[in-house]
């Protein structure tokens, strides 16, 4: 098992499916779990349309130990325009993360409703933040530093 525990998150191009069995890895993973949940039962209950948005890291440019989960906020946009735009109905879970070479996440489920990612944060590692000793124990897990926080404690 990984130190912290976590998640492992799985490398390459085609990753973790949208509709993977969530896997909270933390507080903060299970309250977004159960939200995504509740969104399931909405849509099926009510015939509403509901898109689950699991945001990676979306921040102007990216840091080292976020590369393959960053979102560039023009990507960000363009996933809530498609969202928006779709003809697509019911519940989806959707990765919000941009077309990074490294990224865990695939980009199909979002290539289905019209979502077509452009940045990559390899076109960054010139400026990109460093790796610091607070982040390098979480690289490779799904919750990231979150990972670190213990179960039942406040920061």
């Amino acid at each position: 098992m990984p130190e912290p525990s976590g998640v492992p998150a799985p490398a390459g191009p085609d990753g973790v499916p949208s509709g993977s069995v969530p896997r909270p890895d933390s507080y903060y993973g299970w309250s977004k779990a159960a939200a995504e949940s509740l969104g399931s039962l909405y849509a099926d209950r009510f015939g509403m349309t509901v898109f689950a948005l699991r945001i990676g890291a979306c921040t102007a440019t990216p840091a080292a130990w976020n590369r393959d989960a960053w979102l560039s906020p023009d990507d960000c946009a363009r996933l809530v325009d498609a969202c928006l735009t779709t003809d697509a109905t019911g519940f989806r879970v959707l990765w919000g993360v941009s077309r990074n070479r490294d990224r865990w996440w695939s980009l199909a489920e979002g290539a289905e409703i019209g979502y077509d990612p452009v940045d990559d944060a390899e076109a960054h590692t010139a400026g990109m933040t460093p790796m610091d000793d607070a982040h390098a124990p979480t690289v490779g897990l799904l919750g990231g530093t979150f990972c670190t926080l213990p179960l039942g404690k406040p920061r």
